[in-house]
């Protein structure tokens, strides 16, 4: 079984998110986003990578295509697809506008 859209949320996801949360807060805009969806740090693309990696092991997943969820952040998944290139496939955003 393969899953064809899996999110990718990265730190870059997550400080851009965190961005628009934060109204002037001190905190890191990563942390202020974390805390108000109440989810772990995804850490490096690497423990992101192994971490979905375990998720596919456990719901016995053979295959992902990974998202890069926002735009330029094609590397964290380029990263990702690197490191279990028989487990994930890559996916990436453009914007045709510009």
């Amino acid at each position: 079984m393969n899953d064809s859209h899996c999110h990718f949320f990265s730190q870059r996801f997550f400080a851009g998110l965190g961005r628009s949360l934060s109204h002037g807060s001190p905190e890191a805009p990563e942390t202020t986003a974390l805390d108000r969806l109440g989810w772990e740090a995804p850490g490096t693309a690497d423990q992101l990578a192994d971490r979905w990696l375990r998720e596919l092991e456990k719901h016995q997943i053979g295959r992902a295509a990974l998202i890069a969820s926002v735009p330029g952040d094609g590397e964290a998944v380029a990263r990702a697809v690197r490191r279990h290139p028989t487990r994930f496939v890559g996916f990436f955003m453009v914007d045709p506008t510009t």
